[in-house]
């Protein structure tokens, strides 16, 4: 997954998408997360959010990421990757560029969710590999719809604490909870992610899924500190046809900190979608 032939096509992607130099500085997480919740997601991205996602929807996905990073200065490529998903198995890969240095860092996923659209559960192993990296960690996850509007949602990430670039990534725990509203066409969400070591709440994050006509959805999410300061906003817009899904989006921090911007593209077979148009926007 990680040879020539795969890399070439995709820097000629993405040198379309943001001008070539050195990335800016970022965090090395994973593009989904940067505006999705753990209850939005349903396809490859539930690898890189909430493995039990995995199971949430029968459908076999190809996607590539790319996401460029703002400092006070151009927008810059600083990640890409593909994810691969099929019956409720996922693999990924993600590269990474640090923005002061030709540190480097390459994340191989793979993970597994058991379940249904009800409930879920699901489990991924990430490996980190780069400069000064050899790493890796665990992620677990589950998610329940007990009937109506509601879905509850818990996910357990960087089991392991990886030590990346020098840096120890803590363990989170992160429930969610999400309510459906005006038959599915508005979700609104949350969640609280708690760091395990000293059991300190490092984010609190809430977002709104809004279905638009032409298959067209709106996603916002914003990132709050234990003070409820915002940390960050993000914007997304999504379009899916019968075997396509894209997502743009952008993710703007505070005054000195890291923006986001990037593509989520992907090919989609879903052996219960009937071939004709309509149906509900999923995201």
């Amino acid at each position: 997954m990680t040879g020539a032939p795969l890399r070439l096509p995709l820097v000629v992607l993405l040198a379309a998408v943001v001008p070539a130099g050195t990335a800016a500085a970022q965090s090395f997480v994973a593009q989904p997360q940067h505006y999705m919740l753990t209850t939005d997601v349903y396809d490859g991205r539930a690898l890189w959010v909430q493995p039990a996602g995995l199971a949430k929807r029968r459908e076999a996905s190809i996607a590539i990421m790319a996401t460029g990073d703002r400092v006070d200065g151009p927008l810059l490529l600083g990640q890409y990757g593909v994810t691969i998903a099929t019956g409720g198995l996922g693999v990924g890969w993600q590269h990474d560029e640090s923005a002061v240095s030709t540190d480097h860092i390459d994340t191989y996923a793979i993970g597994f969710g058991f379940g249904g659209p009800k409930a879920s559960v699901g489990l991924d192993r990430r490996w980190h590999r780069g400069t000064n990296t050899k790493d890796g960690a665990w992620d677990f996850g589950g998610r329940f719809q007990p009937g109506g509007i509601f879905e509850l949602s818990i996910a357990w990430r960087d089991v392991g604490s990886p030590v990346i670039l020098g840096d120890t990534i803590f363990a989170t725990l992160v429930p969610g909870l999400a309510l459906q509203l005006f038959h599915a066409r508005v979700q609104l969400g949350a969640d609280w992610e708690l760091v395990t070591s000293g059991w300190g709440t490092s984010a609190i994050r809430a977002g709104a899924t809004v279905a638009l006509p032409m298959g067209l959805g709106f996603h916002a999410r914003t990132e709050l500190n234990p003070n409820f300061d915002i940390r960050v906003l993000s914007v997304a817009l999504s379009w899916q046809a019968a075997v396509s899904r894209i997502t743009a989006f952008g993710a703007m921090g505070r005054s000195g900190a890291t923006d986001h911007y990037g593509i989520w593209g992907s090919t989609v077979t879903d052996p219960n979608r009937p071939r004709r148009s309509g149906g509900r926007f999923r995201g």
